[in-house]
């Protein structure tokens, strides 16, 4: 049987009619539901329709490493006068979230670009502590004061996007719904 691609505003509309979860409009032209076996064989049988995934889960994962140092960042940081440090760069950190109170990346913070997967709407605040790990070693900025840590890329802009639950754990659908905020920031 052929394929063929919808346009975003009838996948859309589709999702909308059968009760959809979540709604990937800039990627995989897709959706998320829950329904029956009978449901999701429906579905896959239409000629549209590329494929019905079953939602599976995910975790998160702590492993110790020596951050910034390990990969040379000092030296990275001295190079062509502070231009390899992230200023005009937004890194979007699909995770558990980012603790929004944290003084080493609250000044790096994009929360207006965020996106809670979980609950939509709710906080992005990390209730976790993976993400805010992860967004430190990404870009935690230099303090004024010289205390708390410097991320590779200390002046990039961190966009949170909260996949994960407080347990660390997270579906694809939800994962997919962090993927499709970013790439619908990539206009901006």
């Amino acid at each position: 049987m052929r394929r063929i691609t919808l346009p975003t505003q009838i996948v859309s509309a589709f999702a909308l009619l059968i009760s959809a979860g979540l709604v990937f409009e800039n990627v995989l032209g897709g959706f998320s539901f829950r329904g029956s076996s009978g449901q999701a064989a429906a579905l896959d049988n239409l000629p549209w329709v590329a494929s019905v995934t079953r939602d599976a889960g995910f975790s998160l994962e702590d492993s110790a490493g020596m951050g910034i140092f390990r990969i040379d960042g000092p030296a990275a940081h001295a190079q062509d006068a502070g231009a390899s440090r992230g200023d005009g760069v937004r890194i979007a950190v699909i995770d558990s979230g980012i603790d929004l109170d944290h003084p080493d990346l609250l000044p790096n913070l994009d929360v207006a670009n965020g996106k809670n997967c979980i609950t939509e709407g709710a906080s992005l605040d990390d209730d976790n502590s993976h993400g805010t790990h992860v967004a430190g070693i990404a870009a935690a900025a230099f303090g004024p004061d010289g205390f708390g840590v410097a991320g590779v890329a200390p002046e990039a802009t961190l966009v949170p996007i909260k996949s994960f639950d407080a347990t660390g754990n997270a579906t694809t659908a939800q994962v997919l719904c962090g993927i499709n905020h970013v790439a619908g920031l990539a206009g901006d």
